[in-house]
């Protein structure tokens, strides 16, 4: 399975200001067509239950997966079906529906795979990045760098990593946004 983050940036390497900013906030719209190009090729993306909630809607055409410690209360805190995702599971094929879990990466990647899923993006936020990269899952990132600073913010990742990338590709989505890829090296 190909697994790939995505994320936008500041040059100074923050994912938002804050944990409830919305990125469509600070980010071009080149990044968020990217975004949506990307993710719907996958067909399957994940982030976690706070990011979930700076958009709070399900975003069509893809399957919606989100990480939360608390299934039950996340699926009292929103206003469309859950269904949770286990071990057990055998599909996510219902893209009016939201899914959720608890499932390590590994975990969750096995049942993906079993339910024929072929490519997954990593949409955020910083601790669901974190986890996925530690658990060495990610193949490569796509990063969009907008020309703003925070200074300070939500980092891309939550915790410190140890990995090597390689550049893949530098594009110029627009006169002031660029995209890199980078393939990931896991020691």
């Amino acid at each position: 399975m190909n697994i790939f983050l995505i994320a936008a940036i500041s040059v100074d390497g923050f994912i938002a200001q804050s944990p409830d900013q919305v990125s469509t906030e600070w980010t071009s719209k080149e990044d968020r067509t990217f975004f949506a190009q990307k993710t719907h090729e996958a067909g399957a993306m994940i982030f976690g239950s706070s990011t979930f909630r700076t958009f709070n809607k399900i975003l069509k055409g893809r399957t919606n997966i989100v990480y939360t410690h608390d299934i039950e209360k996340f699926r009292q805190s929103v206003a469309f079906d859950v269904i949770e995702i286990t071990a057990e599971t055998s599909s996510v094929a219902d893209m009016t529906k939201l899914y959720a879990t608890k499932l390590s990466p590994v975990e969750l990647v096995n049942v993906l795979v079993r339910c024929s899923v072929a490519e997954l993006a990593v949409c955020g936020g910083s601790s669901v990045y974190a986890q996925f990269m530690n658990a060495g899952a990610v193949n490569q990132l796509y990063l969009t760098v907008e020309p703003v600073a925070f200074g300070r913010g939500v980092p891309l990742f939550a915790d410190g990593l140890d990995v090597k990338l390689e550049l893949k590709n530098l594009t110029k989505l627009s006169d002031q946004t660029l995209l890199i890829e980078y393939g990931v090296t896991y020691d």
